[in-house]
Formats: C-alpha cells, sequence, structure tokens
C-alpha cells in the first residue's frame, strides 16, 4: 500500500555540506513531472546509504503541490514501520542529484535520488508534515505448508521447511510484499 511522505520544501533545504540546496516551485513541478520508476527509483534508507545498505522500500511517484514536493512510498521491511510507530524514526531527508550531475536519470532536472530516515539527527529541512505509515499493510500473510512439499521432503531424507523462519527473512518478507502477497 502506498504512503504519501511531505519529503521537500520549495527554497528552504541547507545540507549539512555547507552548500545551499535551493529548489524553487517550479524545480519541484520538474522534478516530479520527470521522476520515472523505470530508470531510478529511490529507494527508502535509514540514515543515508552506505554501499551495502539494505533498502527499506521505494518511491512510486512524486508529487508537487504548490512548494511542496511529497513522494509516494511503498515500504517493504517491518525495521522501518515499527522504527516509525516506536518514534524512534521521526525525521526524513530526501537526496536530489543536480540538473548537471554524471549520475542523473534525468539530466536537466533535480532528481530525487534516495530518502533517509533519522531518529536523533537534526534534520536538514524542518517544517515537514509528520511521517504517517498507517496506511502500510505490511503484514506479513502466514505461509502454510504445502503437505506434498514436505512429505516429498520427508520421503527425500530432507527436514521440513521451517515456515516461521521464512517469515522473518527481510527478503523473502520484501518479495512477497512486492509481489502483493502481504
Amino acid at each position: 500500500m502506498n504512503n504519501r511522505l511531505h519529503i521537500f520544501h520549495a527554497d528552504c533545504s541547507s545540507p549539512a555540506t555547507g552548500s545551499r540546496l535551493s529548489l524553487c516551485v517550479a524545480d519541484l513541478a520538474a522534478t516530479a513531472k520527470a521522476y520515472d520508476p523505470g530508470r531510478h527509483q529511490a529507494q527508502l534508507f535509514i540514515g543515508h546509504p552506505k554501499d551495502l545498505d539494505l533498502a527499506h522500500g521505494y518511491v512510486n511517484s512524486l508529487e508537487a503541490v504548490g512548494g511542496d514536493l511529497y513522494a509516494n512510498v511503498v515500504v517493504a521491511t517491518t525495521t522501518l514501520i515499527d522504527g516509525v510507530r516506536a518514534g524512534e524514526l521521526r525525521r526524513i531527508s530526501a537526496s536530489f542529484w543536480s540538473p548537471k550531475h554524471p549520475e542523473n536519470p534525468t539530466p536537466g532536472t533535480w532528481s530525487l535520488r534516495h530518502i533517509g530516515f533519522f531518529g536523533g539527527a537534526v534534520p536538514e529541512e524542518s517544517g515537514l508534515d509528520p511521517i504517517d505509515l498507517s496506511g502500510c499493510s505490511c503484514h506479513i500473510t502466514p505461509l502454510t505448508p504445502d503437505p506434498i512439499e514436505q512429505a516429498a521432503r520427508c520421503m527425500a531424507g530432507l527436514p521440513p521447511i521451517d515456515f516461521a523462519a521464512i517469515e522473518d527473512d527481510p527478503i523473502e518478507r520484501a518479495a512477497r510484499i512486492m509481489a502483493g502477497q502481504a
């Protein structure tokens, strides 16, 4: 299920690097219009990602409404949802590629790179709507053992499948959510 996150205000971000990121209303509209998950699908991370960090979801689409940018996201792990619900992850930070960046999938416009979720870190941007993932249906549909498969495994001398372990596997969980089976 999609959740809508308020990720940016026009003309109001000052990155920790000291350089000022200033996007006007027209920039946000162009960013939303150019967003194409087929070219680059921005992902959700806890913090800003390092090379091998697990993505906790992804951005389906962007909407520019006046001077605000919203991301329609799908959350693929309960880790992110649990952190938000517990109040441990209360802030977000959107990362963008500049129009001239060599990795920008939509050269000539600002492009959303990823969204980071934070706890105690001071956000680069204040005044965003509170994070609300209440629309998320990231509960996992319990897997049921297939009696024929279990019997075949028993006859082959293999142990039965541990379905509880599979349900706790984040990769399995993400695949089931993305396939609409959760």
